[in-house]
């Protein structure tokens, strides 16, 4: 063989694709950051709202990207004055064509602004709480059912007196639902340790908050994490749920919890100390008690978890999460994964970045799913002097016309909204459809060829069952 011919031999078979796929970090917003936050769409477009500060004003960025982020449009800019407090953010999806941004100003309250999906007519500002809001301490998220919700959640009060109220909105922001939770007399846990919370709803919007707290004296040597749990919706059933039991700190949490609600997925991350630093673990439940494992260990470097993420499809969860490691003069961030069918086998943390990255809780390094890619893959953004920067690490997701170990025996084919799948070889199959955050679309059964009109586009995933067989993969649907 010649040494050209050689040469892209190797480079086609020995070096993958996510060594092209993943580029360099791009920076997405240069300035003064003061927080930010990103969230995803069905279609696979990704949005990002940063809270910088233009020298005495503080300002809101709005930015997408429908290229997996490697290029970002500055779509709004709206003046706001909240600092030092953190801004969240939430987009709708394409048939719930909002933006949501939550802050508060510490004094007065807790508000949400929403903004119309193209930013084309006023903004509309909904105040959701009166009175004081610990800095930093506000959630927002929105539920994965089949009709669209917001929840969020935040501290209020100091020390012994901290309460926890929680808000749940079925119209888009209009109304919200309240309930609260105080510490102090309540059962195993006393006192929170640190504001830091972290929260998700599942498809049947029940509130999942995990949280580090303190269950007996001295309180400085029994932080456990707890996850304050509803059944029934805000307005059901309220439980408290010890995830660790340990004589040291276990700190940070971070939760994810999978759409699916039959059992009751849950996975959560976290710090523990021992032996000097602090290493992260991760937990998980189906609805019983919770498996623990050490994620990743290191002798002088403080490890803690991020941000989480769980997006199901397929009846599987691609879970990710972001992870810090604290240095004496560099941060590094890392970034890992599991499926969902295997939800306690993580992959050994992979490298995204290093070097003055901000750690303050605000500017924590964030994590979105982005459906729309090549890759069912994972943006990560960090930031640091310049900026925010965001990297987009290899993901070893499902690719249309792929399955793994078996030859893949369909035809996939898209063209004018139209999804055709047709069989190379006879045989009876029954095919499944998702969309890009795991809610069920249909099932058909076929012989030989199935087409299945699709009104909206964006990113689905499928599965197809015949014998003892199946196989999954992804496609885009244009109009």
């Amino acid at each position: 063989m010649k040494p050209l011919a050689f040469f892209f031999f190797f480079l086609l078979f020995f070096i993958p694709l996510g060594a092209f796929w993943n580029p360099a970090d791009s920076l997405v917003l240069s300035g003064e950051i003061l927080s930010y936050s990103a969230d995803f769409r069905d279609d696979g477009s990704v949005y990002l709202a940063a809270l910088i500060d233009e020298g005495g004003t503080e300002s809101v960025e709005f930015l997408r990207s429908e290229d997996h982020g490697l290029s970002w449009e500055l779509l709004y800019s709206h003046a706001l004055s909240v600092f030092p407090q953190a801004v969240k953010f939430v987009t709708g999806n394409n048939y719930h064509d909002f933006h949501f941004l939550l802050f508060s100003d510490g004094g007065s309250g807790l508000y949400l602004l929403r903004f119309p999906g193209d930013f084309g007519s006023p903004f509309e500002e909904i105040q959701i709480y009166e009175g004081q809001v610990i800095e930093n301490s506000i959630e927002l998220t929105k539920g994965w059912g089949p009709d669209f919700s917001l929840g969020c959640a935040w501290l209020n009060g100091t020390g012994q007196d901290d309460t926890i109220f929680f808000a749940l909105s079925g119209d888009y922001g209009e109304n919200w639902e309240l309930a609260s939770w105080r510490f102090g007399g309540i059962p195993d846990v006393i006192k929170l340790v640190e504001p830091h919370l972290s929260l998700a709803l599942d498809g049947a919007n029940n509130f999942y908050l995990a949280l580090s707290g303190a269950h007996f004296f001295p309180v400085e040597d029994s932080f456990e994490i707890f996850i304050r749990r509803s059944e029934g919706g805000i307005g059901g059933s309220w439980s408290t749920i010890r995830v660790t039991n340990n004589s040291v700190p276990d700190i940070y949490p971070q939760i994810a919890v999978g759409s699916d609600t039959a059992e009751s997925k849950i996975w959560v991350a976290f710090s523990h100390f021992d032996d000097g630093n602090y290493d992260l673990y991760t937990a998980y439940s189906s609805g019983g008690y919770f498996e623990i494992d050490l994620l990743s260990a290191f002798q002088d470097l403080d490890e803690y978890p991020a941000d989480m993420c769980s997006v199901e499809y397929v009846e599987q969860s691609y879970l990710n999460l972001v992870i810090i490691e604290e240095g004496d003069e560099q941060n590094r961030v890392e970034w890992s994964y599991c499926y969902g069918n295997q939800p306690t086998l993580w992959a050994s943390p992979e490298y995204v970045a290093e070097g003055a990255i901000s750690l303050s809780d605000p500017l924590w390094p964030v994590l979105s799913f982005a459906p729309g890619s090549p890759e069912a893959g994972a943006l990560v953004f960090y930031c640091d002097t310049e900026g925010i920067h965001v990297d987009a690490p290899w993901f070893p997701g499902v690719r249309e016309g792929e399955a793994s170990a078996v030859r893949f025996p369909f035809l996939i084919e898209n063209s004018e909204g139209v999804f055709r799948v047709t069989a190379l070889r006879p045989g009876y199959y029954r095919l499944y459809l998702y969309d890009a955050a795991g809610r069920a679309v249909g099932r058909w059964n076929f012989e030989r060829r199935l087409e299945v009109p699709l009104e909206r586009r964006g990113a689905f995933f499928y599965r197809i069952e015949g014998g003892a067989e199946e196989w999954t993969g992804k496609v885009l649907i244009f109009e």
